[in-house]
């Protein structure tokens, strides 16, 4: 059974983020891929960025509380606002690493 994974951002960040996701499934599949989670004023649910959706914001996270969430904002200020955000909700975070990586 695949580990449902959401991406916290949807910028160039994430996009490199989910380059990896892809990597690692490639190698092993381990990740169930759902898309993005942003604010509403960086995206609208349902738009895609690189094929997959934007779910919606922290609100899909607190229904969907069994997802593993990883956070990829390339601002670091903003990454960890964003992050601190997501653990006072109880989000569990997920670690990559690149197959290639040695």
């Amino acid at each position: 059974m695949l580990t449902p994974l959401v991406i916290l951002g949807a910028g160039g960040c994430a996009r490199d983020t989910l380059d990896v996701v892809e990597a690692i499934n490639e190698a092993s599949p381990q990740f169930d891929m759902l898309g993005f989670i942003v604010d509403r004023q960086y995206g609208t649910a349902g738009d895609l960025v690189n094929d997959k959706p934007i779910l919606g914001d922290f609100s899909w996270l607190e229904r969907n509380p069994n997802v593993l969430v990883v956070g990829a904002v390339g601002s670091s200020e903003l990454r960890r606002r964003l992050v601190q955000r997501a653990t006072q909700r109880g989000v569990k975070f997920a670690s990559l690493i690149h197959p290639s990586c040695c």
